[in-house]
């Protein structure tokens, strides 16, 4: 009987290991992305994109440094901005932040710069949330890619984040031609149409 019962508790223990170490591996990483990380605008029209933080666990996010390097010869950032609800705002008193970088825009470079930190006794922000905002104008035609450079992520401590425990994403903004809409509306319809009339041949 002492036997079967060091045999079962020993069964519980291998696959409380086991549960323990399956949720470790499969727990999802924060994430500093771009959203929508894959996007379409029209030659001379604006869209904007999103700067964000997804999933920061505890501690939390108390200071942070990021550039958006993008191709700035198929898009013009026209605005960029932090928003009134972005990640960081202060919670204990509206004075706890210093904003360094409000999104500095560089079209010779193609960079737009941001950097914020808190202080005093402001905690470090978990959760997800938008850290910046970036308007982009088409300016040729083409694949654009958005890319996050030079990230580095603060806690409470301050601490340094280990890159290791978070991943940074990409994106892309394909800039097409201004009539792209009305053509693909357009042969839309002219197959709708021709889908019709074959309907009522084969009748």
């Amino acid at each position: 009987m002492y036997t079967r019962s060091r045999n079962a508790l020993g069964i519980i223990v291998v696959m409380l290991f086991i549960a323990s170490f399956t949720s470790r591996a499969f727990a999802q990483k924060p994430k500093v992305g771009v959203t929508p990380s894959t996007a379409t605008v029209q030659l001379g029209e604006e869209i904007t994109v999103n700067i964000t933080v997804t999933d920061m666990t505890a501690p939390g996010l108390w200071s942070y440094g990021l550039k958006l390097h993008y191709n700035n010869t198929l898009l013009n950032a026209t605005d960029s901005e932090i928003p009134p609800d972005h990640m960081l705002k202060p919670s204990l008193d509206p004075t706890y932040i210093f904003i360094v970088q409000p999104g500095i825009i560089n079209q010779t470079e193609g960079i737009v710069s941001f950097a914020v930190t808190l202080f005093a006794d402001e905690p470090g922000k978990t959760g997800s949330g938008t850290l910046g905002t970036v308007t982009f104008k088409g300016l040729a035609m083409g694949s654009a890619n958005l890319e996050l450079i030079e990230v580095e992520l603060v806690d409470p401590v301050p601490n340094l984040i280990d890159p290791a425990l978070y991943t940074v994403g990409s994106g892309t903004i394909q800039v097409i031609p201004e009539f792209a809409l009305a053509v693909l509306i357009a042969a839309f319809m002219l197959m709708s149409a021709a889908v019709v009339v074959l309907k009522k041949r084969l009748r």
